[in-house]
């Protein structure tokens, strides 16, 4: 599943999606879309750059993979990481204090000293722990401190564009309707009711941020006079309005939930009949894997 919303949150667009592949995932980002994308560091939407306005990666998942890197030592090795955390939350807390003055970008020379701050962290990690084994390939804290040099301008982009926001919090609370169903009805049987699901809840998720219970909504619908956003007024009076709502700021914020929700309820052997609250009789190894899922 993909959870796409506006960065005001008044607008949730759920897909359902077969495939993992970079492809089915960026395709499910609008095609008129060309503003700017917050995502958690999928290097999927990356070939979108074209089309779009910038990518921030959001620093909450960049805080959560430094939190892990500062665990494995040894000693206090990996207390780079921690800096990294220490220096985004820096910034945030610089941009905020810009707006509170009223300022529309922030100060040159304090971004410089954070950007040199975050560049000299990066490269401890990176020359600390090239050479350092691990059973998977490289050590994680080689890997994180690389992508952080390659990734570094989309992580600094909310320090120069205020219009955008640092984390994409918006999109994972956009995925609570969906944890709760599998926690309660259990998964879907197939992409296509899955497909549905997504259909209906974008529709009510939506119009519940626009202050529209869910009772009128599905009533209108059936009276056959459905609520829509309001539209932007066209530059021409006499032709119709756009089909596509534009909000007040140009960002989407993404958080994927990539094809397992699905895929776990597909008829096997290892599952050997369901019920509506999800698998039973089946094997504990099964059920703990959809339990995780």
């Amino acid at each position: 599943m993909l959870i796409t919303r506006t960065q005001d949150g008044r607008l949730t667009f759920l897909q359902a999606i077969g495939s993992r592949r970079k492809g089915s995932v960026a395709a499910a980002v609008p095609a008129a879309f060309t503003g700017y994308l917050i995502t958690g560091g999928y290097t999927g939407y990356q070939h979108l750059l074209s089309r779009l306005a910038d990518i921030q990666q959001c620093a909450q998942h960049v805080i959560r993979r430094c939190r892990a890197v500062t665990k494995l030592g040894p000693g206090s090795l990996q207390s780079w990481a921690a800096d990294i955390i220490m220096i985004l939350r820096d910034a945030h807390a610089a941009v905020g204090e810009a707006r509170a003055r009223g300022d529309t970008a922030l100060d040159q020379q304090i971004l410089d000293d954070l950007l040199e701050r975050y560049d000299t962290a990066a490269a401890f990690g990176r020359t600390h722990n090239r050479l350092r084994d691990w059973d998977t390939g490289n050590h994680p804290g080689y890997a994180l401190g690389c992508w952080l040099e390659q990734y570094r301008e989309q992580v600094f982009l909310f320090a120069r564009n205020f219009a955008v926001s640092w984390t994409n919090n918006v999109s994972e609370r956009g995925a609570k309707a969906a944890k709760r169903h599998q926690a309660v009805s259990g998964y879907w049987h197939s992409l296509a009711t899955l497909a549905r699901w997504c259909r209906l809840r974008s529709y009510l998720d939506s119009a519940a941020a626009h202050g529209i219970t869910a009772l009128d909504t599905i009533a209108s619908a059936i009276a056959g006079n459905p609520w829509l956003p309001h539209f932007p007024p066209s530059a021409d009076a006499t032709s119709p309005a756009p089909r596509e709502w534009t909000p007040a700021v140009p960002c989407w914020v993404v958080e994927g939930r990539h094809g397992r929700g699905w895929q776990a309820t597909r008829p096997s052997s290892r599952m050997s009949w369901r019920t509506s609250s999800g698998p039973a009789c089946s094997p504990p190894r099964t059920r703990a894997a959809c339990m995780r899922r």
